[in-house]
């Protein structure tokens, strides 16, 4: 008997959340559409008398028994969503398959039809994205005065926030009056992975208060967190429904524990905040603002993590299952984009950069796959009111030379015993090395000045004169520090990029960069 897949993902996810510059609004839109697609679609779907596969992240998978039933529920959906939000709208792709008899194990069926239904609602979903058909709002004419949060739709409503009184439009009233029990985090506290620590705790309610904690004050970073090929994964290892529940059960605990762990890594015991303000927790995805120091140490964390947590779940089902993914486990990892910035910086620019540093860092893992699956992370430093993209930075004010870069980014996360470069574990223990030293930063400045001339021989010149006028003790250090960075292969400025050999590529100035931000807070996963 033929049955119904329905494909389902919400629209410009960070378009929304993102439309009004306001952490409150952000906080409440994000959790408007977490609520959307993890209680209301689940309700709807049972309503039209489908079976649930999987939700999270903003998208979601049914089966329908019966095509009118399939197509009711996309359009219930899709009305839902634009009715409780104002402006956001999800796309869907219905198709049609024939359903196997469960393969054996030993029969080994590939693709199933059910593998081919998914391929198939992937791409007509892609298309139904992008064809661009979700509602069109007018967001200004003549006649109507603009909201005065988000500047872009007409005031319908007036709200008090603080002291003031402000005329909003019917976007930002409902993401301003979400009750906070709906903000993206929430549910990590009755995660059974809690424990205490998180439970008595609350999350700060101003970007200020993080700042206040950060070392050194006044600055904040944003955290973009993402599962490497979870797509890739759905499209190769998934066979049967039970193969994609199974996984959605998976992908789901993993992140609770990924998060939960790093967070309290981090927290004092005597703690009673939360170190960071969830914007983003759903499927694979994971964002989040933290003190400026905490930044790269619980991204680091939540990776490592995320990583060991997965493949352990994995294992634990296919063990209890062993026709789980045709007895062919799958591996996952996380890359993590992490953007340090002033507490002023507009949020919506942190998204773009954390978004571009994503990308980077998963573009790295994909280069590191003959070594593995490999967690990776890019980092930046912001303390400019504005930045440029990070393909111009790095293309621009890091090449010194045609061939040579005054950055190592993006890294690997864990040292890898085969590649001649450093990872981030390496930096940060050269970072802590030299702390304990209380080696001054001045110097590794001064390193970073010598290294960015474009002459290499004038370079290595200035490097002899450096040497000389440090003491033994600080040039034994930085023997040791650069070894351990493979800088001794080359010389102790640049190392060959051993992904592509006609670079010269050196990690000193990251390290400087990031330097003022390291402290000992460090974590691996049980």
């Amino acid at each position: 008997m033929a049955k119904w897949l329905v494909s389902l993902d919400t629209d410009k996810i960070k378009q929304y959340i993102y439309s009004c510059d306001h952490l409150k609004e952000i906080r409440g839109a994000s959790g408007l559409l977490d609520h959307l697609n993890r209680e209301t679609t689940p309700k709807l779907i049972e309503h039209h008398h489908g079976s649930l596969i999987f939700v999270g992240g903003g998208s979601a998978m049914a089966t329908f028994s019966a095509k009118d039933d399939a197509q009711k529920f996309a359009d219930a959906v899709q009305k839902t969503y634009l009715e409780e939000t104002g402006t956001a709208t999800i796309s869907s792709a219905i198709v049609e398959y024939q359903p196997d008899d469960s393969p054996s194990v030993t029969k080994k069926v590939q693709p199933t039809a059910f593998n081919l239904a998914l391929r198939e609602a992937s791409v007509r979903l892609q298309q139904a994205k992008n064809s661009g058909r979700g509602h069109q709002v007018i967001t200004s004419a003549p006649i109507f005065a603009r909201c005065q949060r988000c500047g872009q739709f007409p005031i319908e409503k007036v709200i008090r926030i603080g002291n003031q009184d402000f005329k909003v439009c019917r976007v930002c009233f409902t993401k301003q009056t979400i009750p906070s029990s709906l903000y993206p985090g929430d549910r990590l506290k009755t995660s059974v992975f809690a424990r205490q620590t998180l439970q008595d705790a609350g999350f700060p309610d101003l970007i200020e208060d993080l700042g206040d904690q950060s070392q050194p004050k006044n600055f904040v970073a944003l955290v973009n967190a993402d599962g490497n090929n979870i797509g890739k994964i759905i499209e190769n290892y998934i066979h049967q429904e039970a193969d994609l529940i199974a996984l959605s059960s998976i992908l789901t605990e993993t992140i609770e524990y990924a998060l939960i762990e790093a967070i309290k890594a981090s927290m004092g015991t005597s703690a009673s905040k939360i170190p960071i303000i969830p914007i983003l927790i759903g499927g694979d995805d994971v964002m989040f603002l933290t003190p400026g120091h905490l930044g790269i140490p619980i991204a680091v964390a939540l990776c490592q993590n995320f990583k060991h947590k997965f493949n352990q779940l994995v294992q634990e089902k296919t063990k209890d299952n062993p026709s789980l993914f045709q007895s062919n486990p799958p591996e996952a990892v996380m890359s993590a984009g992490v953007v340090i910035a002033k507490t002023s910086h507009p949020l919506f620019a942190l998204d773009e950069l954390s978004e571009e540093l994503l990308k980077s860092a998963k573009q790295h893992s994909k280069e590191l796959s003959s070594f593995g699956i490999i967690s990776t992370i890019d980092f930046r430093v912001i303390t400019t009111p504005t930045a440029n993209p990070l393909k111009k930075v790095r293309q621009t004010e890091f090449r010194i030379a045609e061939d040579r870069f005054a950055t190592s980014r993006p890294y690997a996360i864990d040292t890898l015993n085969d590649l001649a470069r450093p990872s981030w574990e390496d930096v940060y223990q050269a970072i802590l090395r030299l702390k304990k030293e209380n080696f001054a930063n001045n110097k590794i400045h001064s390193l970073q000045n010598i290294l960015r001339n474009r002459s290499l021989l004038q370079a290595e010149l200035d490097l002899m004169n450096f040497i000389a006028h440090i003491t033994e003790k600080q040039h034994e250090i930085m023997k040791e520090i650069n070894s351990s960075m493979h800088l001794n292969q080359c010389n102790l400025l640049f190392l060959t990029n051993p992904l592509n050999p006609a670079q010269l590529i050196s990690p000193l100035p990251d390290l400087e960069e990031i330097y003022e931000f390291i402290t000992e807070v460090h974590h691996d996963p049980d």
